[in-house]
């Protein structure tokens, strides 16, 4: 599970579907011209073909070399490799942001199709993220229609934690989800339970959204099924080394510098405002 921000325990919820009739926020528009902004947002396919099967090629390449260094039991070398394809994997949590908002590839089913396939190997949920990430953008930093990132937030700098982000993360915290709570979250949300789907969010998510709920319970299932079929295919082959390199290649579960690290490290202090 992820753990609830203090703000959001002592608040009332409303469910998100009367929220997203009533609350208004008047934001500030910034002057920014309209072509010049498109422009910085026209999608590409040959670019995010590039940045995909770059990012892919870079982890089966790495993973390749930590088989190999596995297999020949060169352990120094295997420790190094597994570092870096971890550090890669670890970044499989990234490209759901725009591939959820549908700004990389031109064409959809590209977007759709890399979108489920970083999902898979990055144990996303991309169904609750595409969903909340909705209110985030409408409502950012008002507790009563953003969950997504809750405010005042204290990063940790604890030193199991901080050593957990840059090595084997079990337990995670906020902004990063370690195994245990991954999987949990998963088991969760396959069987249909939505107390805690995403962060800070509960059930006000979606109270009435039934059919959106059952397309991320779904995803949920498939997901788990997924490396279900991957970690027991690895077993039955007799190389378990191969389930660690797939499944463990997400955010946290795998030995590396991961991608949650480097939030807490460097990105998260700009959401907090802090230098």
């Amino acid at each position: 599970m992820n753990p609830l921000s203090n703000t959001i325990r002592d608040m009332k919820l409303a469910p998100m579907r009367e929220v997203s009739k009533t609350l208004q926020i008047r934001w500030y528009r910034c002057p920014v011209d309209k072509k010049i902004l498109r422009s910085l947002m026209t999608p590409d396919d040959t670019r995010g073909l590039f940045m995909a099967l770059g990012h892919l090629g870079l982890w089966a390449a790495t993973g390749g070399t930590t088989f190999y260094l596995f297999s020949q039991q060169i352990w120094v070398g295997f420790v190094a490799a597994l570092f870096v394809h971890g550090t890669v994997g670890s970044f499989f949590t990234a490209p759901h942001h725009e591939l959820c908002h549908r700004t990389v590839f031109k064409t959809k089913w590209m977007n759709e199709a890399f979108l489920r396939i970083f999902a898979l190997l990055g144990w996303n949920n991309f169904e609750i993220y595409q969903f909340s990430h909705n209110y985030h953008h409408r409502f950012t930093l008002h507790p009563e229609g953003d969950r997504e990132e809750v405010m005042p937030a204290t990063p940790s700098l604890r030193a199991l934690y901080l050593l957990q982000l840059l090595t084997v993360n079990i337990f995670g915290g906020y902004q990063s989800k370690g195994i245990v709570p991954t999987l949990h979250n998963f088991v969760a949300i396959a069987a249909n339970r939505f107390d805690n789907p995403f962060n800070s969010w509960g059930e006000e998510l979606y109270d009435g959204y039934d059919e959106h709920r059952r397309r991320a319970s779904a995803w949920a299932r498939i997901t788990l099924l997924f490396h279900a079929v991957v970690i027991g295919g690895a077993f039955a082959i007799g190389q378990p080394i191969l389930a660690l390199l797939i499944s463990g290649s997400r955010s946290s579960p795998i030995c590396g510098a991961t991608l949650s690290g480097a939030d807490a490290l460097w990105a998260e202090k700009q959401r907090y405002g802090f230098p």
